[in-house]
């Protein structure tokens, strides 16, 4: 695992903090992926394709695709050029999030989907909505953006503390409540709890 940023510092009178940018393992996959399916090239999505990929489950406004490839399955042998070929129809864009794994990268397409990636030697072992932890759940993640068009009251940044985070999955039901908050991480229990706060009103 790595982190995004790393500082560095060196001993001296005249020595000054520096940061410097380390990418992740799966940046550039992630890259060439998002500008192969933005781009309908099949060839070159299966180029990044394991010879195993796990789909969690994407949302396809294609029938076909839908029907084989919505719900949580493992493709193998032949279906890998059909699913390469569904993926070059979503456009998929990587996201401006980052995830905290080396392997994983976020994607974003259509009306704001988000999807989680693992990228493994250059190549797509994973891929589903983002935040999903069981095979069977089958809610569908949308990006921060997405969300922030449903606002009708309230502030889309709570008061907290500098450099406070935390990162939830919440669950919107059919009526528009909010069903279930899942914090994946955040910098401090009273930030977890401020931001939760702040989402649930």
């Amino acid at each position: 695992m790595k982190r995004a940023l790393l500082i560095l510092a060196a001993c001296g009178a005249d020595s000054h903090p520096r940061t410097v940018k380390v990418p992740f393992a799966a940046d550039e996959p992630a890259k060439k992926l998002a500008a192969a399916s933005q781009g309908g090239d099949v060839a070159a999505i299966r180029a990044t394709l394991g010879p195993t990929v796990i789909d969690g489950g994407l949302w396809f406004d294609d029938a076909g695709c839908e029907r084989d490839f919505g719900a949580a399955t493992e493709i193998t042998g032949p279906r890998i050029d059909a699913f390469a070929t569904c993926l070059a129809k979503l456009g998929l864009q990587v996201s401006k999030q980052r995830e905290y794994l080396d392997d994983l990268a976020l994607f974003n397409y259509g009306p704001g989907i988000e999807v989680e990636a693992r990228l493994v030697e250059q190549r797509l072992r994973w891929i589903g909505f983002a935040g999903v932890l069981d095979p069977n759940d089958r809610a569908v993640a949308i990006t921060q953006d997405a969300l922030e068009t449903l606002r009708d009251a309230g502030e889309p940044n709570p008061p907290a503390a500098a450099g406070d985070f935390a990162w939830m999955r919440v669950c919107i039901d059919p009526m528009g409540a909010i069903a279930t908050t899942d914090m994946r991480l955040s910098s401090t229990l009273d930030a977890a709890r401020t931001y939760e706060a702040a989402v649930r009103g």
